[in-house]
């Protein structure tokens, strides 16, 4: 899923919450974890690898594709795992001395994303315990993903405001 996707789908499924926001910040952070990947490939091959982060491109067979070493996908690996969310958010639970929720954001970041990557990017649930991932179905950047994504998300997000507005029209 595209990193604004990520960032409005908790806006969107969580329209009168104070935090959603917040969530939504949270709803980015796996994405974070690209910075070392994305670097490593630049550092090889300059700007010509950005076709494989960017829907629509299609790489020339003239590029070399790159195997991205481990240590450069460790925090894209951390990211898009369970154990590290369910970690973090029970230590800001504890913190909070409340449930945490505004960390729902990352939580369904790892579920939009859990079966729409392959390969290298493959969503390891579970990692560091397993390198499980669950069965790839479809590509985030299939243009009928991003339809139906992009469709719900200005649906939810439009019913939402009209929700608010119309409990502030009836809270004067």
């Amino acid at each position: 899923m595209d990193t604004l996707s990520h960032a409005l789908w908790p806006a969107a499924l969580f329209p009168n919450a104070r935090w959603r926001w917040v969530a939504a910040l949270w709803g980015i952070l796996s994405d974070l974890g690209m910075a070392g990947p994305l670097l490593y490939v630049i550092s090889q091959d300059g700007l010509r690898q950005l076709c494989w982060i960017t829907p629509g491109w299609v790489c020339s067979a003239a590029i070399p594709h790159y195997n991205i070493p481990d240590v450069w996908m460790l925090p894209y690996t951390l990211l898009h795992s369970f154990v590290p969310w369910v970690i973090v958010g029970v230590g800001l639970s504890l913190v909070f001395r409340k449930l945490y929720f505004p960390i729902v954001g990352w939580g369904l970041h790892i579920l939009l994303d859990m079966t729409m990557h392959d390969g290298d990017y493959a969503t390891q649930i579970f990692y560091p315990f397993s390198s499980y991932h669950p069965p790839f179905l479809v590509s985030w950047q299939d243009s009928r993903v991003l339809l139906v994504n992009w469709v719900l998300l200005v649906a939810l997000l439009g019913v939402g405001f009209f929700v608010r507005k119309r409990r502030r029209k009836s809270n004067v």
